[in-house]
């Protein structure tokens, strides 16, 4: 090698190992920010910096020394504590000159104390605090009253609005598994509605823990901390407050749960958290179904200074509750609002997503969205928000046309016999006996049998059309009349004949029809007429007739007889003659 080669090569040389140097630093400090202890069995916290002051409200009552698992809940309660103040160790540290501070406040019996004030208390001094409650020390009543105010005292002492200009977030950590005491009115056990509104009031959030299962109907009614006292921190005489709560309230059946659940609380607090708003437009169809748009907005709800999220993952699913079932597909991004398309959700920043999809039925979906905090590890946060779309009961299909059609003819000329020349007035109702709207087609009346029309009924029309729009109508009757002159004995038969106005294919014949038929009897030419009537069998009855012998002065009795015998002989005698005569002269 030249001695130039050499120069230069001892020059590269230099500039080498001063990157390595720098390289050396920066993954020394990049672990020293790294968090290097989780809870167990959870994803690294994330890497965030916003400062935190925290006060653990622990419920050390009696019934804290219940088991859970291999410890108890007491036990299980001071390992998530540990574990959350450690994890703010390892993320901007504990105590004076570092960005958090943690207090503790334990409540059992019928008071609370305070070994662990909110101040400057460093790290290791406080998880030997923590670290010294035992399993067994639970004793007593459940005074959360007392646990509250305590709490609030705490808080207040912490005196800190920010920290290198971000301001801090102050929060509660409320712990208790809510079993029953025997005292109902002592106040610092039951909260009452003017400390529940301060509590609320004391710090920017309230987690409330509630650990076990607690009974429907506590003995000789008393006071439970159950999941709506947690949920609220309410009673029935608890005042409103602002803010929702409601969103951090949980409930773990076993208390060796709560590690996962402190976990959710420290990437809360430490870096915000994302929160999906999901919405449907139109949120109700007609029968048929139709396009169903969904919109869903992804927000950072973390304070200004929080560390960011990149995109994980997102789906759509069916059901009550989010599950593998696919829903609305692809979900895709449109703008930020507001942004700067860098990708990297900030906090105040919204994704809008949206999704298109074709809905027959009612439909509730769940649109969910994970996204992990920068810097973190891996880990993630995931939140859901579901929307339901009403589709409208089809209309039941109208039943089959089914047309029918009556006639009903009567006359006036009753049972009895009718003398020859009489007029006869018949009626004729007919009836629309079926579902749908008639055009009667055609009426008449003819003798039975044949072709002759018995009345005329080609200009006849009804007494009363109901719509006036000459429409026989589901039904509906129409009256008819004709009179006739009737010389003998007849039997004659109306027939209507009707088409079907709506034509549809559910329609089970196009024309309808129908008769009935009527006989009046005509007595024989010469015939009596029945008693009490005139020609017609009806009427006014005709005068009788007298029926008496001639009798005039001079002439009657015996004498006139025989000459009227004599007379009638001779008549028939000249008759016989006449008719023999007339015999032979045609032969």
């Amino acid at each position: 090698m030249t001695s130039s080669a050499t120069a230069l090569a001892e020059r590269r040389s230099v500039p080498l190992l001063a990157l390595v140097s720098i390289g050396i630093l920066l993954a020394s400090l990049m672990l020293g920010l790294r968090p290097t202890s989780a809870l167990a069995g959870q994803p690294q916290a994330p890497v965030c910096l916003n400062p935190l002051d925290v006060v653990f409200i622990l419920d050390e009552s009696g019934s804290m020394d219940t088991l859970a698992g291999d410890s108890t809940r007491l036990g299980e309660a001071r390992d998530a504590i540990h574990g959350f103040i450690q994890t703010l160790g390892d993320n901007g540290g504990v105590g004076t000159g570092f960005l958090h501070q943690v207090g503790l406040t334990t409540y059992a019996g019928s008071s609370a104390s305070t070994p662990l004030a909110l101040g400057g208390t460093s790290e290791a001094a406080a998880l030997a605090i923590v670290d010294a409650i035992d399993d067994d020390d639970g004793n007593g009543n459940t005074p959360l009253g007392a646990g509250m105010t305590a709490g609030m005292t705490s808080m207040s002492g912490g005196d800190r609005d920010f920290v290198n200009g971000v301001p801090v977030t102050q929060a509660f950590v409320l712990l208790s598994d809510g079993r029953p005491w025997p005292d109902t009115t002592n106040d610092i056990q039951r909260p009452s509605s003017t400390l529940i509104g301060n509590y609320h009031g004391t710090a920017d959030q309230s987690f409330s823990i509630l650990i076990g299962v607690t009974p429907q109907n506590p003995p000789n009614g008393a006071y439970i901390l159950d999941p709506v006292l947690m949920d609220k921190l309410d009673n029935p005489n608890a005042a409103e407050f602002d803010g929702n709560p409601s969103d951090n309230f949980f409930h773990v059946q076993d208390a060796s749960e709560l590690g996962n659940i402190f976990q959710g609380i420290v990437n809360d607090l430490l870096c915000g958290d994302i929160q999906v708003d999901k919405t449907a437009d139109p949120t109700e169809l007609e029968a048929q179904g139709g396009d169903v748009t969904y919109t869903y907005r992804v927000s950072n709800v973390g304070e200004q200074g929080s560390a960011p999220f990149t995109f994980d993952s997102a789906s759509d699913t069916l059901g009550s509750e989010p599950s593998d079932v696919e829903g609305c597909s692809p979900l895709t991004r449109g703008s930020d609002d507001p942004g700067n398309d860098d990708n990297l959700l900030e906090a105040g920043e919204t994704w809008v997503y949206t999704c298109t999809t074709f809905v027959s039925v009612n439909t509730q979906n769940w649109g969910c969205f994970t996204f992990e905090y920068v810097n973190s590890g891996g880990a993630t946060t995931e939140d859901c928000d579901d929307a339901t779309v009403v589709v409208a009961e089809p209309t039941p299909p109208p039943p089959p046309k089914e047309p029918d059609i009556d006639i009903v003819k009567t006359n006036d000329a009753g049972s009895e016999p009718v003398a020859p020349g009489t007029e006869v007035a018949y009626t004729y109702d007919v009836t629309n006996t079926g579902n749908t709207d008639l055009e009667i087609s055609d009426l008449a009346d003819l003798i039975k049998g044949t072709d002759v029309v018995a009345c005329d009924l080609s200009d006849a029309s009804p007494d009363e059309d109901a719509g006036g729009d000459g429409i026989l109508s589901p039904d509906e009757t129409w009256t008819f009349h004709c009179s006739t002159k009737l010389t003998e004995t007849t039997t004659n038969e109306a027939c209507v004949e009707a088409e079907v106005v709506d034509l549809q294919p559910t329609i089970v014949a196009q024309f309808v029809e129908a008769c009935s038929e009527n006989t009046v009897e005509v007595s024989e030419p010469g015939s009596p007429t029945p008693e009490g009537s005139v020609g017609g069998g009806t009427g006014t009855p005709a005068p009788s007739i007298p029926n008496t012998a001639i009798s005039q002065i001079g002439f009657g009795g015996p004498l006139a007889s025989v000459i009227f015998g004599a007379i009638l002989l001779a008549s028939l005698g000249t008759l016989a003659y006449a008719n023999v005569r007339s015999t032979r002269e045609r032969r």
